[in-house]
């Protein structure tokens, strides 16, 4: 049995959020998605961000969003293209400070559905018997109006002391 409900964080209090489904609750104004009482995601429910991860009952703060440079266009320096990261500005651009949530639960898995624009969105998965949080994003086809190029980049930052050393398995 799959579950969903809808959640536009610009437009459903937190106090409507989800209460009745059972896996998640709203507490100040945040949505928490407990992972069958592995660990826990909390979004804030006006703006769909993720905010912290909960593990052995303590908070850690995790933030993630998507952000782009402006391509570099000046043929004469390193041009922004294909397999080339040129940009015209050291500054990243956030793609959206709102975003809209659907969730999906299941026996074996539950999934988190963001949708930051109509050219970048992303799975958020939690696995039953697994701690672990497995981001899938999707972007394109990108929106070039303006006659701008972007180089789109996630974000994530964390309060987790690693020494600087990251994992992950694409992309670098």
């Amino acid at each position: 049995v799959k579950r969903e409900k809808l959640i536009n964080a610009t437009t459903f209090p937190a106090s409507e959020l989800l209460e009745e489904d059972g896996f998640n609750e709203t507490i100040n104004g945040m949505l928490t998605v407990d992972n069958f009482g592995l660990c826990q995601l909390v979004f804030n429910s006006s703006t769909g961000l993720l905010t912290s991860i909960i593990l052995d009952n303590e908070p850690l703060d995790f933030e993630q969003n998507f952000f782009y440079y402006v391509g570099n266009r000046n043929y004469d320096h390193k041009a922004s293209g294909a397999y080339t990261f040129g940009t015209s500005n050291i500054h990243a651009k956030v793609v959206a400070s709102n975003v809209s949530l659907r969730l999906y639960a299941g026996h074996e898995v539950i999934e988190i559905h963001q949708t930051f624009n109509a050219w970048i969105s992303q799975v958020i998965r939690l696995k039953k018997n697994d701690c672990s949080v497995e981001f899938t994003w999707l972007v394109g086809p990108i929106d070039i109006s303006g006659r701008e190029s972007k180089e789109v980049i996630t974000r994530y930052k964390t309060g987790i002391k690693s020494n600087n050393e990251f994992w992950t398995d694409s992309n670098g």
